[in-house]
């Protein structure tokens, strides 16, 4: 896969930011539905979304963003990762 990034993004994203990104690519290639995750962002209150889907994977796309943010929000608060 060749890089999927806006230029300038990719000139100023940290390290750590670019390596999320990846991961959520890697998560979508190998997944039908969308895939977000979940960050804080270390020293603030902050809290990033990321979300992937495939080209043509978005049917039903907002039910699925607000049913899976409101159950990861809920359930999954202690295994986030931070955004250094």
């Amino acid at each position: 896969m060749g890089l999927v990034s806006d230029r300038t993004f990719w000139e100023n994203a940290s390290e750590n930011t670019k390596k999320i990104y990846q991961d959520v690519m890697w998560n979508v290639e190998s997944r039908d539905g969308p895939v977000l995750e979940l960050f804080e962002v270390e020293g603030t209150r902050e809290r990033r979304i990321v979300i992937g889907y495939k080209m043509g994977g978005t049917k039903h796309f907002f039910r699925c963003v607000l049913i899976i943010s409101v159950t990861r929000l809920v359930t999954d608060s202690s295994s986030r990762q931070r955004i250094v």
